[in-house]
């Protein structure tokens, strides 16, 4: 037998090359998906904010301690509590000690605050007169907020001090969040040491809910059929797109893919040729940038 007889046909190589390269983009989508649910879960994004509104009226949280509270809707996302963002100043007018505010996170309780959730600690408030400024509460760790849930953010004044936070009219209000979420103007106020809540028409606090997206558990498919490659996913992921890139570096760059893919069934199904240039995949979740 001549050497030159048992060398790889050519075409036959150029299969196997193929068919190899097939299978790194398989489990380059397996590998990718993975990352797309971890890393997608790993930075804070907006939930809800009133803060854009025209500050008026505002209202003045005295010690002993007075509560005020005001409520947000998720949508249809689930969260992980990163912070609360509320605007204040210190109400020199009416005091000469610099107050300490508190924030915590309640539960709905028939349209009108409930039990405590979280409690956000304390801040000191620093500044004064109309000049108001944020203060964002970092949130302890594992608050999980469920998709289509109302909750309150109530504000808290401490024994020494007053606290000036500022509020949102019912007229002209708007807000700003993540798809679902959603704010109405409403506010109850709570007066030691009974707590019990008074609802206080047409006015509402200004605040702001960041959150971690928690990713649902989703996965990508990946079916050779003949000379074609099958991409499917649940369609029930309508928090995850679908994103492609020709490198797996960590300097790669993922463009969305916005079209060829259609509904069968339960699933989101796209169609790729086997023979096409390499080509990666992954389920990124929608608006966390990384």
């Amino acid at each position: 037998m001549n050497y030159h007889e048992i060398l790889p046909h050519p075409k036959r190589t150029q299969g196997l090359r193929g068919r190899l390269r097939r299978q790194c983009q398989c489990l380059a989508v397996a590998l990718l998906t993975l990352l797309g649910t971890l890393l997608g879960t790993a930075r804070a994004a907006l939930i809800v904010s009133s803060l854009d509104n025209y500050f008026f009226p505002n209202v003045f949280l005295d010690g002993p301690p007075i509560a005020g509270s005001s409520s947000f809707q998720t949508g249809t996302q689930a969260w992980t509590l990163s912070s609360v963002t509320v605007q204040l100043t210190w109400g020199v007018v009416f005091s000469n000690v610099s107050p300490a505010v508190n924030i915590r996170l309640l539960a709905d309780a028939g349209g009108e605050p409930g039990t405590v959730l979280a409690d956000l600690g304390w801040l000191d408030v620093t500044n004064y007169g109309q000049d108001f400024v944020n203060y964002t509460f970092p949130a302890p760790s594992a608050v999980q907020l469920n998709p289509s849930t109302t909750y309150w953010v109530t504000v808290g004044v401490g024994t020494n001090g007053t606290a000036t936070v500022a509020m949102v009219n019912a007229s002209g209000f708007t807000y700003i969040g993540a798809p679902g979420a959603s704010m109405t103007v409403d506010f109850y106020l709570a007066y030691s040491p009974t707590y019990q809540w008074i609802a206080e028409p047409n006015m509402g606090l200004m605040f702001e809910v960041d959150g971690t997206p928690i990713a649902a558990p989703v996965s990508l498919q990946m079916t050779p059929v003949g000379n074609q490659v099958v991409l499917s996913w649940p369609s029930s992921a309508s928090n995850f797109v679908l994103e492609t890139s020709s490198l797996l570096s960590s300097d790669a760059t993922w463009r969305a893919v916005t079209n060829g893919a259609v509904t069968v069934g339960d699933n989101f199904v796209l169609t790729n040729s086997a023979d096409a240039p390499a080509a990666f995949f992954r389920l990124h979740v929608s608006g966390v940038s990384h």
